[in-house]
């Protein structure tokens, strides 16, 4: 009954601020242990990220328009997405975690993977209830505000590191030309490489943050370069690691993970499954306690890999911080990472009016 009271209490929030129809979430009456919860929970969102990249797919082709996919992605995705990622939370770290060196990185890999094959709740009406939210289209009323969005309206645009950022680089491994930051040969374990920018105390509450990660090399498995970062102060991880603060997107591992990571805790989920591509886009979010990182197969944000998840304090960041390792001061020759980051987008009105709800450089290429 208190699980049932705080989505439907969440659901009407949504809708107030012009969000989606409430959907109730339901578990089969039958489905009442936490693997069992986490299964479905998870099946769930592997359901909900391929009709989303049937939709990406179907943009791509123009079969359907590219306001016809941002708004359902506002509407449906992100409600529904959202709402698995604190279902998951609820009972993931009662089955499995992974631990903070990584070490049981492909046994907790596997167990995603086990979870979101797993059929046996297709077919039960709790399910199909889900399914059939997820596939329905955008109305107007549905739409609320965004319906009255102009698409070809000026945004903010990409974050300029090249004139707005101060730069951190002990042995000139990092340069930046506009809204890109590039790391050329980057000792993660031994130099301190980064770009940072103070947005005003207590600028980063709830938040949602784009930007690309292209990756040139990557070196051994003791590589550690983090794409981007909130944080109080302007630092690498290492530095978050011993103050026990800031919320970060990382690089590394024997599996060239890509990982979100809660520095207060160290509570961490990550993805190693289709790391053939060399550039991802990356939606970094804070809603409340739950922080996602939706990853994509590029930057016109059409094909979703996975969303991590991971459990945050309510901290308030100054911060944003783009590139960084884990300075230990270790040499070690092997763990260096090449390739830049761009795009950095902070999905907010003109003068810090708030999230916008979708990329600005989507709005722009109106069709």
């Amino acid at each position: 009954m208190v699980r049932r009271l705080i989505l439907i209490l969440w659901a009407l929030g949504s809708l107030a601020a012009g969000g989606a129809v409430p959907f109730t979430w339901r578990y089969p009456p039958d489905c009442t242990t936490h693997e069992d919860r986490l299964r479905f929970a998870y099946r769930a969102q592997e359901k909900l990220r391929i009709e989303h990249n049937r939709r990406g797919a179907a943009w791509k082709a123009e079969t359907v328009t590219r306001q016809e996919f941002f708004r359902w992605r506002e509407v449906r995705f992100k409600p529904l997405n959202r709402m698995l990622a604190g279902e998951i939370l609820a009972y993931r770290d009662r089955v499995i975690v992974l631990k903070p060196d990584g070490s049981n990185q492909q046994a907790y890999d596997q167990a995603k993977a086990d979870c979101k094959a797993y059929a046996a709740f297709d077919a039960r009406e709790e399910m199909l209830a889900f399914e059939d939210e997820a596939k329905a289209e955008p109305t107007a009323e549905t739409l609320g505000w965004l319906y009255d969005v102009p698409w070809g309206a000026p945004p903010v645009g990409y974050e300029d590191i090249e004139n707005d950022y101060t730069e951190r680089d002990d042995d000139g491994e990092t340069s930046a030309s506009t809204d890109r930051a590039t790391f050329t040969a980057f000792e993660t374990q031994q130099n301190s490489a980064w770009w940072a920018k103070s947005h005003g105390a207590g600028h980063f509450t709830d938040f949602e943050i784009y930007c690309l990660s292209y990756n040139t090399s990557y070196g051994d498995l003791n590589t550690h370069f983090v794409v981007i970062a909130v944080d109080a102060a302007a630092r690498d991880n290492r530095a978050r690691d011993i103050a026990n603060v800031g919320i970060s997107i990382n690089w590394g591992g024997s599996a060239q993970a890509l990982s979100i990571k809660d520095w207060s805790d160290g509570s961490t989920d990550s993805y190693s499954g289709d790391m053939t591509a060399e550039d991802y886009g990356i939606q970094f979010e804070r809603s409340s306690t739950t922080a996602t990182a939706e990853i994509y197969s590029d930057d016109s944000w059409g094909s979703l890999l996975d969303t991590l998840t991971t459990a945050v304090p309510t901290t308030a960041f100054e911060y944003l911080i783009v590139g960084g390792g884990y300075d230990r001061n270790m040499y070690d020759d092997a763990a260096l990472y090449s390739g830049y980051v761009e795009h950095v987008d902070l999905n907010e009105a003109a003068g810090g009016g708030g999230i916008i709800g979708f990329p600005h450089h989507q709005r722009m290429r109106s069709q």
